[in-house]
């Protein structure tokens, strides 16, 4: 008897659904024949203790998107808290829409954005 155990990379992916990269990126997958577990910010929302993990291992610089069109509705006062992780979570809780996208979860590391390139070196 024979058993076969197959090793896959667990893929985590954060987004919005009707993003362009993320549906981009959820081919990409797709195309791979992947299982990738998927989280709806809009629907799930983004824990401080995620965002605390992105900044660690990323750079808060890496997770907040300035060029959405989100952040430039922000009051300045708003977007001063941006550059603190400390302040930072709540406005990116509220306004999910500033995180950068996709962001995505796998064994080795996180990503965020999507470049073919760098996902097929990676997967």
């Amino acid at each position: 008897m024979y058993i076969l155990i197959i090793l896959t990379k667990m893929v985590k992916l954060y987004g919005i659904p009707n993003c362009d990269t993320v549906k981009k990126t959820r081919d990409f997958f797709s195309s791979k024949n992947m299982e990738v577990q998927f989280h709806n910010y809009k629907t799930e929302g983004i824990s401080e203790q995620k965002l605390n993990e992105w900044f660690t291992s990323l750079g808060i610089n890496k997770v907040v998107n300035k060029a959405s069109s989100t952040y430039k509705k922000l009051t300045d006062e708003q977007k001063s808290a941006l550059e603190s992780p400390e302040t930072a979570i709540a406005i990116l809780q509220e306004h999910s829409s500033i995180i950068k996208r996709p962001t995505v979860e796998y064994a080795d590391g996180t990503l965020i954005g999507f470049k073919k390139e760098e996902y097929e070196a990676i997967f």
